[in-house]
């Protein structure tokens, strides 16, 4: 006797839940740039300086005035500009982000499902690597000698390039406007390296499709824009009481993801312990 149509489709959909739930693995990651987001805390102290904190360009390195051609970013009030802080997200951040693609990798040979971690891995390495090279590049070959009209031609150039060699044009031309957006804002912003790990954990709720994770990415980009643009425009008015005044900011981040990675792994732990339950 055939069996029932509503049935195999039931199972169908069971199993594509147990995929989902067998390949999930944000927990980790968003667990780890928490830790991240929390470890720049200090970077980010005031500085210990008496009265009024003074700072001459001329006394920065030269990779300073690499990392920010326009001179912006030169840090909140009572915090001297510091490169120590460009070197921490970016050493921090690229292991980060390289730990993550060999968890997804090393989870696929253990559980035998695998995520696709290209795309990812390409984002990822964009917005690590354009505030690095593409923002000191195209400021000063092209915004600095060339001229802004000059510029602006050339890069609408480039992304009508990009957009045309792609299968979906319209995802493709708004993806491109907005990571060169976020390396702009990576300059700018002085918690900028806030939204380089948004661009992260919002590509692991697109390569995971889950809501949770959705729901705790969304969260973080949202609230990074808002702590970056209260922190550049708003900054007069106290965010923080007292005792968070200086590492809010980053600590209220921070507490994001964990509280994602964290109910991304009890949640994994719920659906394996009644997978198990239904099996016996």
């Amino acid at each position: 006797m055939a069996n029932d149509p509503g049935d195999v489709l039931d199972g169908l959909s069971a199993l594509r839940r147990r995929v989902r739930g067998d390949r999930s693995g944000y927990w980790l990651p968003f667990l780890l740039f928490g830790l991240v987001v929390a470890g720049a805390v200090p970077w980010y102290l005031p500085s210990p300086c008496e009265g009024a904190c003074t700072w001459s360009s001329a006394e920065l390195p030269a990779f300073w005035h690499w990392l920010h051609p326009t001179g912006q970013a030169s840090g909140l009030v009572g915090r001297l500009p510091s490169l120590g802080r460009d070197l921490y997200w970016m050493v921090a951040l690229t292991i980060g982000f390289l730990v993550t693609v060999w968890w997804y990798r090393w989870r696929a040979g253990k559980v035998g499902v695998e995520i696709s971690t290209r795309l990812y891995a390409r984002v990822t390495l964009f917005v690590l690597a354009f505030p690095l090279l593409g923002v000191p590049v195209l400021t000063e070959l092209f915004f600095n000698r060339l001229g802004w009209p000059v510029a602006l031609a050339a890069l609408v150039l480039g992304v009508v390039a990009v957009t045309l060699a792609a299968k979906r044009k319209l995802r493709t031309a708004v993806a491109v406007l907005a990571l060169i957006l976020v390396g702009h804002l990576v300059a700018i912003f002085p918690f900028g390296h806030l939204l380089v790990v948004a661009v992260g954990v919002l590509g692991l709720a697109w390569v995971e499709r889950s809501a949770l994770c959705t729901t705790f990415a969304v969260l973080f980009g949202v609230w990074a824009l808002f702590v970056n643009g209260w922190a550049t425009w708003v900054y007069s008015t106290v965010l923080w009481p007292v005792p968070l005044i200086d590492t809010g900011d980053l600590l209220s981040s921070s507490s994001i993801l964990v509280l994602g990675g964290v109910a991304g792994l009890v949640t994994r732990r719920v659906r394996v312990t009644r997978s198990g339950a239904n099996a016996g």
